[in-house]
């Protein structure tokens, strides 16, 4: 008999948490059944952009490829990723799609006609099907060709939130924030009513995504309608065309995942869990008090893997977390806490993270930051080498340890770490 303390650690390497997959798998197996065939994987596509060095501002774009066949334990690891593209710097493009271009449509190529595969003395045919993308918000905001992360219109990539422009503490300028979880917000999208945060109304859906793409398009590309127009329409849209995954069969977009942007996350973790406790005990009453059980219940839930009996016990725990974002922003809200609290970052959790563990299964699932290991793999291979051509280098380097290891595998070598005696 597996006691408690096993079976929970079982849960936590195998992945059991609620269900293995989520709502989102289950409707693409529904569509396309043969990805249950064994010759079939998922894969998750990688995306972000990385500054190798610390003396000056330089930004290459990572494009690179995860297997999501393979155990909770392995999912994370070196060797279960690829790079398939690198973006040239010094800066980040403002379109995205002319360099993924080709790279998603071999993708489809082989979704459909599928790829040779040799494993020992069977030859099959492979078919790659890429399930989701994965990165974090400014990252995701250029692959959806979204307008920016902090718009008025459309910083949210699954609804149609507008934000407010709050004047700034200097009085220089504003800055574009996202309330709405005490009290309605107007907007301009329906008429000037007021909404809250998560009314069903403002949900994006895949289909929602390419129309608003099309509307923007239309009026673009017409030469008959002024720069300004033009640009007010896309601000209103909150897009620039249509994303280069966005038309793929497994509708990326829709089922998109939020990841978290900071590989430090685990220090804010420790001290919500371990050392607040202690720091602030005594200090916080009232509403903060009440405000900061919330917020570390949420952590708990989402940062804690655990493990699930059933699908509606998972859900309820998924509600409950949901619930205390939701009054945690709406407490900040009516203590008028600082402009800085209400963040397009704050919105998006709010929003997005019940759908999204419905969809996905647990978040504490996914934690392994796989697309930050891909990024620190770039600085480490970089280093503080003075190349004027960073990208050039790494491709290179990449390269030459894939040729050296189809060397070794093709010829029986030994590696270099194994002894032949």
């Amino acid at each position: 008999m597996v006691n408690e303390l096993e079976e929970h650690a079982l849960g936590i390497l195998e992945g059991i948490l609620a269900d293995e997959y989520g709502e989102a798998f289950k409707k693409l197996e529904e569509r396309f059944p043969f990805i249950l065939d064994w010759e079939t994987s998922l894969y998750e596509l990688l995306f972000d952009f990385v500054e190798p060095f610390n003396g000056r501002v330089h930004s290459t774009g990572i494009v690179a490829l995860r297997c999501r066949d393979v155990s909770a334990r392995n999912n994370g690891k070196a060797w279960n990723t690829v790079v398939l593209a690198v973006i040239p710097g010094p800066t980040a493009p403002s379109n995205i799609a002319p360099y993924l271009r080709r790279t998603i449509e071999a993708l489809q190529e082989m979704w459909v006609a599928g790829l040779e595969v040799t494993q020992g003395d069977r030859t099959f045919l492979h078919k790659p099907v890429i399930a989701t993308c994965l990165a974090d918000s400014p990252a995701r905001m250029k692959l959806g060709n979204f307008v920016g992360l902090n718009s008025r219109f459309g910083s949210c990539s699954w609804c149609w939130w507008e934000g407010i422009a709050v004047p700034n503490s200097d009085k220089r300028g504003s800055t574009v924030r996202f309330k709405g979880y005490h009290e309605g917000q107007p907007q301009e999208r329906f008429g000037g009513e007021a909404m809250l945060v998560g009314d069903e109304r403002l949900k994006l859906s895949h289909a929602a995504h390419l129309q608003r793409a099309d509307d923007y398009l239309a009026i673009s590309r017409d030469p008959m309608v002024a720069k300004n127009v033009q640009r007010a329409a896309q601000k209103v849209q909150g897009c620039k065309g249509h994303a280069v995954v966005s038309k793929m069969p497994g509708e990326v977009c829709d089922t998109a995942a939020v990841v978290p942007n900071s590989w430090r996350m685990e220090d804010w973790l420790h001290f919500v869990c371990t050392f607040a406790p202690y720091i602030f005990r005594g200090i916080l009453s009232g509403d903060e008090l009440r405000m900061w059980a919330l917020l570390t219940f949420a952590v708990q839930h989402y940062f804690r893997p655990r493990v699930f009996h059933s699908r509606s016990a998972f859900l309820e725990a998924a509600a409950k977390a949901s619930g205390a974002l939701q009054e945690f922003a709406a407490m900040a809200e009516r203590l008028d806490f600082p402009a800085g609290t209400f963040t397009i970052n704050l919105h998006i959790l709010v929003c997005r993270l019940y759908d999204q563990e419905c969809s996905w299964g647990a978040v504490a699932s996914g934690l392994d930051f796989v697309v930050e290991r891909v990024m620190q793999r770039f600085k480490k291979t970089i280093g503080q080498r003075a190349v004027s051509r960073p990208e050039v280098y790494y491709a290179n380097q990449v390269l030459l340890g894939d040729a050296m290891e189809n060397m070794r595998r093709e010829r029986g070598m030994l590696p270099l770490d194994e002894s032949y005696v």
